[in-house]
């Protein structure tokens, strides 16, 4: 049972409908009425054709009528008139426009009926010796053929509905898919702006740190020592955070500028860097130990990336919360296809409750590494400090090319 929508069904005629009606009336109504035929036929005929101008936005009525029409003619002609293709032409409509099975079965009986006994009228008719009875052999000849082509016209009809219905699917599953990719789009443009947040976290919150530590100790210097140089040195370690913070800033800001899904982050501080925000820590007054162990050779860019954060807010955390007396030591090793960092201090620890009232540090480091398929460990260190130890899928070594 025909259970789908009337596909995009036209509500009046169009030009082609009017198109249509014009030239069959011409053909097959117009003869009548400068013939030696009734004229009635001509009004039959009209009756026929006209209606087929609203076909598709009614094929029931439609065909009904026309129908209708065609039994009208058999009180005025023995014959059957060229207007009766009228009925095809409805019964293609009804086929092609129809809303249920039934609608079309009994339109293809009625045909088929009327198939019957155009085929014996037409034997008749064309009979080579009258009186010598029925003409069954031309019965069954003109029958089959007039059955052949109302079946044609219905199997017609039916074929266009059909290619009319693929071809609103096929149209729903491209806005389907057009609607899936971009709430993808949505979703990557979120999953981006997630990204670069925690980006910018990382980079102003650790440059930050080391610039209220220098800033505090250059006043201290000042005030408590005379030092001179010691402020110099601080004010300079300052200069050069706060150069990097803002250039690292920049590069994030102009991600967010760039239009369309084509906008990607320039490479941002991996393996390789590690020892230098090592170095930077150290000029900012913390005792740092780095020990690496060749684990940070040929490391895929984005673990690279993960461990450079992990790395930078761990030491972030220790300037923040550690204290003036506190060390840190930075251990990074790889085995088994798994890189693990290990950043530990001996410092006060993190506060319960610092990092939610402060900042999202912890809560980046472990977006960070889960995104990866690794994991994240803090609590504090046996002894006093604070521990945090990263696990990272490294993949198999690539050399350096």
């Amino acid at each position: 049972m025909r259970t789908e929508p009337l596909l995009e069904q036209p509500t009046r005629p169009t030009w082609g409908d009017w198109l249509l009606v014009g030239l069959l009336w011409t053909f097959a109504g117009l003869p009548y009425l400068v013939g030696a035929q009734p004229a009635v036929l001509a009004v039959v005929a009209t009756v026929q054709i006209v209606p087929l101008a609203w076909r598709r936005a009614h094929p029931v009525v439609v065909f009904g009528t026309v129908a209708l029409a065609t039994l009208s003619q058999v009180p005025f002609s023995d014959n059957v008139i060229a207007a009766n293709i009228a009925l095809l032409f409805a019964l293609y409509s009804l086929a092609a426009w129809a809303s249920s099975n039934l609608e079309l079965v009994l339109g293809l009986s009625v045909c088929a009926v009327g198939a019957l006994v155009a085929g014996a009228d037409w034997a008749e008719f064309a009979a080579v010796e009258p009186g010598a009875g029925f003409p069954w052999r031309l019965f069954v000849i003109t029958a089959v053929m007039c059955l052949a082509v109302t079946v044609a016209a219905a199997a017609l009809g039916d074929a266009a509905r059909r290619r009319r219905q693929l071809v609103l699917q096929l149209r729903a599953r491209a806005e389907d898919a057009e609607r899936e990719r971009d709430q993808h789009a949505q979703l990557a443009a979120q999953s981006e702006r997630t990204r670069i947040a925690r980006e910018m976290h990382d980079v102003v919150a650790h440059a930050l740190a080391v610039i209220v530590v220098q800033s505090d100790g250059a006043a201290y210097a000042v005030r408590h020592t005379g030092s001179v140089g010691t402020a110099a040195d601080a004010l300079e370690t300052i200069g050069a955070t706060s150069r990097e913070a803002l250039a690292e800033t920049r590069r994030l800001v102009g991600v967010l500028r760039e239009e369309g899904s084509a906008a990607e982050l320039a490479p941002s501080a991996g393996a390789g860097d590690i020892a230098t925000l090592v170095d930077r820590v150290r000029d900012a007054g913390l005792p740092v130990q780095l020990e690496t162990d060749g684990a940070l050779e040929g490391l895929p860019r984005e673990v690279g990336a993960a461990a450079y954060r992990v790395v930078q807010e761990a030491l972030t955390n220790v300037i923040k919360h550690g204290g003036p007396d506190a060390t840190a030591s930075v251990t990074i090793t790889r085995a088994d296809d798994r890189l693990e960092v290990t950043v530990s201090d001996t410092g006060r620890g993190l506060l319960p409750g610092a990092d939610d009232q402060h900042g999202h540090g912890l809560v980046g480091m472990r977006e960070r590494t889960s995104v990866l398929g690794g994991s994240l460990r803090t609590g504090p260190r046996p002894g006093g400090g604070f521990v945090v130890t990263a696990e990272i899928p490294s993949g198999e070594r690539t050399s350096a090319t």
